[in-house]
């Protein structure tokens, strides 16, 4: 029974929470006799099962469902007492009456709305804490977010001043090689006029070298002399 494969698929309905139904096929005829002496023996230990199946419901829903019970009963017996029909008993008659059993159930139903009442003040306070907590982290957020934008506008004032230093610097630059091309020019121009003046006086120096030479040698100098010295002025 145990090791039976049926016992494997059936286990769920065997002994769970479920109303099952088992038919046993058994055959008359000699050659099936081991089928059917072990079907008929499998048939005896299923039978033998009891199952007490509940209704699958939520443990809230069920407790509701009592209550409302209880409180139909009561209901129910309070309106008997009023019109003095007998109670209706399911056991031995309580000596203390139906109105001590009416009063238990109303006291029954007073704690039970407390207790509601309790939860509910517990979920409200529940729902407050997390809203509480909800705020908080949202003013948290938002903290966070005004420290980034400052953080952002500080960065890019850094920038800005970098940048305005960066370019001042380059102004700096370009007005110092403006300043460094034009002492390059006026040395170069100080440099040519001292060549000229070199020349000037070189020319001077001939001139006078020429018109000693004309005084000392006088009238008598010849032609090719006058040349000469001609040639040397023009090659100066």
């Amino acid at each position: 029974y145990r090791d039976s494969k049926l016992t494997r698929l059936l286990q769920d309905s065997l002994g769970g929470n479920t109303k099952t139904v088992m038919i046993a096929a058994a055959s008359p005829a000699d050659y099936n006799y081991d089928e059917t002496l072990s079907t008929l023996r499998y048939a005896n230990r299923a039978k033998n099962i009891k199952n007490k199946p509940v209704k699958n419901e939520d443990p809230k829903d069920a407790l509701l469902r009592e209550y409302q019970e209880e409180i139909k009963r009561l209901k129910q017996m309070l309106q008997m007492q009023q019109t003095g029909a007998p109670m209706p008993t399911d056991g031995p008659v309580d000596p203390a009456g139906p109105k001590v059993r009416v009063q238990q159930g109303m006291v029954k139903v007073v704690e039970e709305q407390e207790d509601i009442g309790l939860m509910k003040q517990e979920l409200v306070h529940a729902q407050q804490e997390a809203e509480r907590k909800a705020k908080e982290m949202e003013d948290r957020l938002i903290e966070e977010r005004e420290k980034i934008e400052e953080l952002m506008r500080e960065r890019e004032q850094m920038l800005k001043g970098e940048s305005s230093q960066i370019a001042q610097l380059m102004n700096e630059r370009e007005a110092l090689m403006k300043e460094k091309e034009a002492l390059r020019q006026k040395m170069a121009e100080n440099q040519a006029r001292k060549e000229k003046l070199k020349k000037t006086k070189g020319l001077g120096a001939l001139l006078k070298k020429a018109k000693k030479s004309q005084e000392t040698a006088g009238e008598n100098n010849t032609v090719s002399d006058q040349k000469q010295e001609a040639a040397k002025l023009k090659e100066w």
